[in-house]
């Protein structure tokens, strides 16, 4: 729900804290989606090396390392590992190979008749993969079968990706005008889900068909919507990819959002809400007592804080109160 919301900072502290309590009590299963899931948040930050790492343990755990036989597989461990080894890949620029790993895990899930795996992430991932193969067969392939599956388990979701879809297919047929249309309405339907990263994706793409209808002024609204998405939850590839549509615009790019830029730091609403604990000089495990989340999530909040403003050495905790009792670090805007 985090990763979705779009606060990824969040994400990542409770998925690597779930991680630990799933190892040490070797709940496998629950291991394996948590370490598919938090893998996500790395790979849209550009962190691939810390991805793949989570990737490969979660198909070690699994069981899927090597050839796969999708009929000795558990499907509970077997397709979220391979969902998030395909995620990797089509991350990674290796589309073919994503595209391979993605139809073994769609066999896997046919074989158990899990449909639900396949709606969820699976099958938009296949399709993303097709599209950036310029594939349209299997691109309409996987359209038809989110609309089919979407219709039968009244699957909101799967019926937004397949409009996604249906819209560059529609602009590969050569009507830009329609296949803008369609993105809009994509994009807003999965803003309004409550989904922000992928939303923002797809936005992106309506720049594109915008600014090849010429319609500047639009397609510059709707980039620096995508653009301020991707800043907020550090989603460096996708943010380079909107900075050179600026220049492909003819636009100047926003200001870069740093965490020490002009002497203030932009922190999520969750961390700021920790530092300003730190400020009042409270410890960790009041801090997660107040809050109620676990001492651990908490240092790993901070770590990120760290992190993110750059504060290093055995002071960094006392330079974090000081940024804020004097003001330096400011709040989340509203709703972020």
């Amino acid at each position: 729900h985090a990763y979705f919301r779009g606060d990824w900072d969040e994400a990542l502290a409770l998925g690597t804290g779930a991680i630990a309590r799933a190892r040490a009590l070797n709940q496998d299963a629950l291991l394996v989606r948590l370490l598919s899931w938090t893998s996500g948040v790395y790979t849209g930050r550009g962190d691939m090396e810390r991805a793949r790492e989570l990737v490969d343990e979660a198909c070690s755990v699994a069981g899927v390392d090597g050839e796969f036989n999708p009929r000795a597989r558990d499907v509970h461990a077997a397709v979220p590992a391979l969902i998030g080894r395909a995620s990797y890949l089509m991350a990674a620029g290796e589309d073919r190979d994503a595209l391979k790993v993605g139809e073994s895990a769609l066999a896997v899930a046919e074989a158990s008749g899990y449909v639900i795996w396949v709606l969820h992430r699976l099958l938009p991932l296949v399709g993303e993969v097709h599209v950036r193969l310029r594939d349209l067969e299997g691109a309409e392939r996987v359209r038809k079968r989110l609309v089919r599956e979407g219709k039968k388990m009244d699957h909101r979701l799967s019926l937004v990706w397949a409009r996604a879809a249906e819209s560059l297919i529609t602009w590969w047929s050569g009507d830009i005008e329609g296949a803008a249309g369609m993105l809009r309405e994509a994009a807003d339907a999965m803003e309004e889900i409550g989904i922000c990263y992928d939303a923002a994706r797809i936005r992106r793409q309506l720049v594109g068909r915008l600014a090849e209808l010429g319609r500047k002024d639009e397609a510059a609204a709707e980039l620096r919507k995508a653009h301020a998405t991707f800043e907020r939850l550090g989603a460096v590839p996708e943010l380079e990819r909107a900075r050179a549509m600026f220049d492909e615009l003819d636009l100047r790019a926003p200001a870069r959002v740093s965490g020490t830029g002009g002497g203030e730091g932009v922190l999520s609403a969750r961390e700021f809400e920790i530092a300003s604990l730190v400020a009042d000089r409270e410890s960790n495990k009041a801090i997660a007592a107040k809050l109620g989340i676990s001492p651990r999530t908490v240092t790993t909040h901070l770590t990120n804080i760290y992190k993110r403003l750059d504060l290093s050495g055995s002071s960094n905790r006392v330079e974090l109160g000081d940024m804020v009792r004097e003001g330096r670090l400011r709040a989340p805007e509203e709703g972020r």
